[in-house]
């Protein structure tokens, strides 16, 4: 397997998306705290460039979110250009999926893949899967899952849509609307709620979940919502819903995804760009340093990203 020598991180300063101030600060705090400067040097992870939102904060300005999904795709899409590099995109706010993951479809394009549409692994307390027509609160980080499958406002698309319903699978969910679970269920989109992680293992879920997302042959991606887990462990979010994941259980598991998910990325445009399975991008986002409890969400959003790029030792990277 070709190895990787870098991760480009990608910081989303917005809060266009979120009910509340502080999202945007999130990778500017994560950066001041030095997050991006201790990782392993024989690593070669860096920060690289840091988007700023301008726009109506915490508000239901579309047009601004256009601009910033533009940036940040573009972004995304240049990174992938290096067979070496993995985007990891960390934001305080996720309606920052519909660029990062338009960034990764258009990318995909580009190398002229036959299938563009990446798999795709959805944890989060929430679906996100609103349009303006369909939400109460008119809170833009409730749409972006809806806009990646290819509905909402005409200037967050693109066509075709980024996402094959058939390869989402949202982990982890417990508080949404019977509209979001209404398109969902319609779009064919698998959901295994935290009901069901409880009942047979997050492990266990995220195994058979993972089977499904790599079945696309243009590869995959995680996107990971730190309100999946219970506000108890990560007070520091958006919207906070009790009964969350536990931390512990989280990292388990991800860090024993095939040895680490950080040990499976090939390149997105290595020799292995056919090969069903490969990691393309990784997303980490809803962290609110203004809401935070003695940094305590902050240290878990190191150790997510730690389990997700440092692969255990002995594992084959």
């Amino acid at each position: 397997m070709r190895t990787r020598t870098r991760a480009a991180f990608i910081g989303v300063a917005s809060d266009l998306g979120a009910p509340m101030a502080g999202a945007r600060l999130s990778p500017l705090h994560l950066a001041a705290a030095g997050l991006f400067a201790r990782w392993p040097t024989e690593r070669r992870l860096a920060m690289v460039t840091m988007i700023e939102a301008s726009g109506a904060p915490q508000g239901r300005d579309i047009a601004a979110l256009a601009r910033l999904s533009d940036r940040l795709e573009q972004t995304v899409a240049a990174i992938m250009r290096d067979a070496n590099t993995l985007p990891v995109i960390v934001s305080g706010d996720h309606s920052s999926a519909i660029g990062t993951w338009r960034g990764v479809a258009r990318a995909l394009r580009q190398c002229g893949a036959v299938d563009a549409a990446p798999g795709l692994l959805w944890l989060d307390a929430h679906m996100d899967a609103h349009t303006p027509q369909s939400s109460l609160s008119g809170a833009l980080h409730g749409m972006p899952l809806a806009v990646l499958l290819g509905e909402g406002d005409a200037r967050l698309l693109m066509q075709p849509a980024p996402l094959d319903p058939a390869h989402v699978v949202l982990v982890g969910v417990h508080s949404f609307e019977s509209a979001e679970a209404d398109r969902l269920a319609r779009l064919g989109v698998r959901i295994h709620s935290r009901a069901e992680v409880r009942d047979r293992t997050l492990a266990v879920v995220l195994n058979e979940a993972l089977l499904q997302v790599r079945a696309s042959s243009a590869g995959w991606g995680l996107t990971l919502d730190m309100d999946v887990i219970d506000p108890d462990e990560a007070p520091g979010v958006n919207t906070p819903v009790p009964g969350g994941l536990s931390a512990a259980e989280l990292i388990d598991a991800l860090s024993s995804i095939a040895g680490g998910a950080g040990g499976q990325h090939p390149g997105a445009f290595s020799d292995e760009a056919a090969r069903p399975g490969r990691l393309l991008a990784i997303e980490l986002t809803e962290y609110n340093p203004e809401r935070d409890k003695g940094e305590r969400t902050a240290r878990l959003v190191e150790s997510l990203l730690r389990c997700l790029l440092i692969a255990p030792r002995g594992a084959n990277v």
